[in-house]
């Protein structure tokens, strides 16, 4: 059978640095696809905004977007808000992700690593090579929060409470981000190492959500 990339899904909270990890996998040669990217095309075309204005209103959807500040504060309080999201924006985001491994396949990508913050509650973790969680304390994650993104620290640190904990899933490779930049650079280059070693056979039918090869 063909050779094909090794996939890894990334996870982690909100403001442990996963995005600076993704960046670290590109600088090296992967190929990183990254969800809120995805999201963000999705909320650029017509047939979705008109979903989501008929579901959350024009107050959150306007002719020609979203605003995705009002969106989040919405969803973040009021969970039956964030599952009629999940289940408009999933599906698609499932799709655009599928359509970027193909490219990384027909590209002959060593790495792919797939960053998305709910990699475990979306059950993407049973289709992929391997899962990597990337970790930072609580205080750590409230800094970052507040002196990169502007948010109040008593809402950094709400939104961080309100989050699945941290899956210590068995086999899980982690990333410890508590140090410098160069700490965690270091960290993404020993298991890029790793990830080259690693001989990924061509995935079923099934795609990125089918079941894995045994």
């Amino acid at each position: 059978m063909s050779q094909g990339p090794m996939v890894v899904g990334l996870t982690g909270g909100i403001g442990s640095g996963k995005s600076l990890a993704v960046s670290f996998f590109r600088d090296l040669g992967a190929q990183g696809i990254v969800a809120d990217d995805l999201v963000g095309e999705l909320l650029g075309s017509r047939d979705v905004l008109d979903e989501l204005r008929s579901v959350f209103g024009a107050e959150v959807v306007g002719a020609d977007a979203v605003d995705r500040r009002v969106l989040a504060d919405l969803v973040f309080s009021d969970g039956a808000a964030r599952r009629r999201l999940e289940m408009i924006l999933h599906p698609r985001v499932a799709a655009l992700a599928a359509r970027a491994l193909a490219d990384a396949w027909s590209k002959n990508s060593p790495v792919v690593i797939y960053e998305v913050p709910l990699l475990i509650e979306i059950g993407a973790h049973e289709w992929v090579d391997q899962v990597l969680v990337v970790r930072a304390s609580e205080s750590v994650r409230v800094r970052r929060l507040v002196t990169q993104r502007g948010s109040l620290e008593e809402d950094a640190l709400a939104r961080i409470r309100a989050q699945v904990p941290d899956h210590e899933l068995a086999g899980a490779w982690i990333l410890e981000n508590d140090g410098t930049r160069e700490d965690l650079r270091h960290q993404v280059e020993v298991l890029y190492r790793r990830c080259l070693s690693r001989v990924r056979k061509t995935p079923g039918p099934g795609g990125m959500h089918g079941e894995k090869e045994q």
